[in-house]
């Protein structure tokens, strides 16, 4: 499910609005008047449907903080004994205690 389903789902029409929709109804077929009366309206949909806030703006000196560092530092430490083991792995492999724990 799409956000602007769910922006439009919870959108509703006043009154006046149905009222202006019914009276272009007169005229032509449902679906034009809809379309009419929407293109006439495009600017009030938007204040209504459209947060304040749009677009965000990211700050940029949140994002470098110390737990930030911290979690670098622990994949940094991973990722260094992770090579040293398939280093080690690799180097010993025809050591006797590495050929019995393979599985043949």
């Amino acid at each position: 499910c799409s956000p602007a389903y769910l922006a439009l789902q919870n959108y509703e029409l006043s009154s006046l609005d149905l009222m202006n929709i019914f009276q272009y109804r007169e005229d032509m077929d449902g679906r034009q008047a809809v379309c009419k009366w929407f293109a006439e309206n495009l600017d009030m949909i938007k204040q209504q449907v459209v947060p304040r806030t749009y677009p965000r703006q990211l700050e940029k000196e949140g994002f470098y903080q110390p737990l930030t560092f911290c979690s670098m530092a622990v994949a940094l430490l991973s990722m260094i004994c992770v090579i040293s083991c398939a280093y080690a792995s690799k180097r010993y492999e025809k050591r006797k205690v590495m050929v019995y724990a393979q599985v043949d």
